[in-house]
């Protein structure tokens, strides 16, 4: 994959067989155990899929999806859908609520996203 090209749609393993996703809809992934949690935009519940956080991680590295950003240890946001940031509570705000962002993360998000 060149750099900057968008990926149309990601597909991955869910608990009942498989779906395909529009990476532009996603807001985040999280870790759930063994699992990960997939939020969409105008979905009420999470997605369960059946992947764990690390492979998650190395799927959007390997695919150079650069509107993604691994902002805790068990949360990956879509840059896309971050409406604010809270520097001092050090948190990200989304349509669907608050993630927290490391501190160790925070000097690459600002890089990021307040440049």
């Amino acid at each position: 994959m060149k750099p900057h090209e968008t990926v149309s749609k990601i597909k991955l393993r869910t608990l009942d067989g498989h779906a395909s996703f529009e990476p532009t809809k996603i807001v985040r992934f999280e870790a759930d155990k063994n699992y990960v949690l997939l939020y969409q935009i105008d979905q009420p519940k999470p997605e369960r899929i059946h992947y764990r956080f690390v492979d998650i991680e190395k799927f959007i590295v390997d695919n150079e999806m650069i509107q993604f950003f691994k902002c805790h240890r068990s949360h990956i946001v879509n840059l896309d859908h971050i409406k604010r940031f809270k520097e001092k509570a050090r948190t990200l705000v989304t349509e669907q609520g608050e993630i927290p962002i490391s501190e160790d993360r925070l000097d690459d998000f600002r890089d990021i996203f307040c440049s």
